[in-house]
């Protein structure tokens, strides 16, 4: 056993020799390789192997018989980490990709200084492409896996589910929080996560076989994903950290952290509460400390303007709720005015409170299609709109409530996008003082909202990839600040 992991060993530091070994034999020798220090990807096309590893740990993934299948070792140890006998999962108009009936066939495999992206499509018709992308970081022990769903057909694709990671674990389950699925090794760590909101993401393990991805379902609503002719739809990144011991395994997850504060603690501030902020035209600003101030506003307002515009959320029945639907014209009006708000008083911290329907929204004439499709819509919508603050803001704390994000605890979807959490609107921690601040007229009164931020109400064309473009274009009035993440 002991020579059996010296050759491991002397393998992995000579990889055009031997190439990643952790079979009887070694890939064929004549591999498309690129190196950066800790990281490693090979490739040879012809044979449909690959091998991305960070450190010691490596994983061998292999395109034969329609499928995707995986290895991954610790190659310092000699030691087997994993096998899968599909890499990914998709549900597509109600037809499970990659299986026997299904097939795939690999067309395109790039690799790059420490990244390996296959591109797959339908062995038999040709209705859609999929890109599979990988990256090894050089800095840390992390691997993150994407896959981005383009449709090629004619007609619209339904995504019924998505399993971004299976794998047989040989490891104990050491726990599983907000930071990921953990596993101890032979003398090391694996954490596992996909990159989703809480009550979207799915990480379960059953007899040490991992699965992570969308829910299924919340409550009895099916979560789906709508893909028109032309469209793409990129799916959650999974992210797997390794570490010769669990302290390792996180320190390679922090490094995709982007916020200094976890957790807002409403003690330290003076909370401030704008709740009519949508349709007042005047916020009374005497008296804030805006060193301490933290404005806490409600994204999902009750409010006449809302049901007039249409953009409010509809029930499973056809019951209109006096709620607004992040995913409809609304979050653009909404997004509009917070940044004036936050322009004009310059808070330290902004918290965002709100819910997101269980059952969903099934409007008609929103950006989603189906209730199924609104709930994951809005929880993105929330997370944009948060996202375009705090980089408009730098200096700003950017939290979102426990009952809009769905978690007391704050987490690595949240953190990695430089958000914060405020566990005190649902339970989730002490409930702080608040001042309702008063409107109209007061003395020092800051007016925030304008004639010119009347609602649009010319038709638009719906659907999630107009809802895209509208965050991506430019808006003159904000200096083309409308695009990105």
């Amino acid at each position: 056993m002991m020579g059996f992991r010296i050759i491991a060993a002397l393998l992995c530091w000579f990889p055009f020799i031997g190439g990643c070994v952790f079979e009887t034999k070694s890939l064929p020798p004549k591999l498309l390789s690129s190196r950066l220090p800790n990281c490693q990807v090979k490739s040879d096309p012809k044979a449909g192997s690959f091998v991305v590893g960070v450190g010691p740990w490596c994983r061998r993934i292999k395109v034969e018989n329609g499928g995707i299948i995986s290895r991954t070792v610790d190659l310092k140890k000699g030691s087997l980490i994993s096998e899968s006998g599909s890499e990914l999962e998709l549900i597509l108009d109600g037809e499970r990709f990659p299986s026997k009936a299904n097939p795939l066939k690999l067309e395109k495999a790039e690799v790059g200084p420490c990244s390996l992206t296959l591109i797959l499509s339908e062995a038999g018709r040709s209705r859609f492409r999929l890109t599979l992308s990988y990256t090894a970081s050089p800095h840390s022990r992390l691997i993150s896996k994407e896959a981005e769903i383009e449709n090629t057909s004619d007609s619209p694709l339904v995504l019924d589910g998505f399993t971004g990671e299976i794998a047989k674990v040989n490891g104990k389950l050491a726990r599983s929080s907000g930071w990921g699925v953990e596993f101890e090794l032979e003398g090391g760590s694996l954490i596992v996560f996909v990159d989703l909101p809480p009550r979207l993401r799915r990480m379960e393990v059953r007899n040490g076989a991992l699965r992570a991805g969308y829910v299924e379902k919340i409550g009895k609503l099916g979560i789906r994903r709508w893909i028109g002719p032309g469209e793409s739809l990129k799916l959650p990144t999974i992210w797997i950290a390794y570490g010769g011991n669990s302290s390792e395994a996180v320190e390679s997850l922090k490094s995709i952290v982007r916020t200094r504060v976890e957790v807002v603690k409403p003690d330290l501030y003076q909370v401030v509460e704008l709740a009519e902020w949508l349709e007042k035209p005047e916020i009374d600003s005497t008296q804030l400390d805006r060193s301490k101030l933290a404005l806490l506003i409600p994204l999902t307002p009750r409010a006449r303007l809302i049901e007039e515009m249409g953009w409010n959320v509809v029930g499973p029945k056809g019951e209109a709720e006096p709620l607004p639907c992040l995913a409809s014209d609304y979050v653009f009006y909404a997004l509009l005015r917070l940044e004036r708000i936050v322009s004009e008083l310059r808070p330290a911290v902004l918290i965002l409170d709100g819910e997101i329907p269980p059952e969903g929204c099934a409007a008609g004439g929103h950006y989603h299609m189906g209730a199924g499709e609104s709930i994951p819509m809005c929880y993105e919508a929330a997370i944009r709109i948060a996202q375009r603050l705090r980089e408009e803001n730098p200096g700003m704390v950017v939290a979102l409530t426990d009952r809009l994000y769905g978690s007391d605890e704050p987490d690595l979807y949240l953190l990695s996008r430089g958000l914060s959490l405020a566990p005190f609107e649902d339970g989730g921690g002490e409930k702080p003082e608040r001042q309702e601040q008063g409107y109209g007229g007061a003395a020092g009164g800051v007016e925030v909202i304008g004639d010119d931020d009347a609602p649009d109400r010319s038709p638009r064309p719906y659907g999630r990839r107009q809802a895209e473009k509208r965050f991506e274009a430019p808006d003159p009035g904000h200096g083309g600040r409308r695009g990105g993440h």
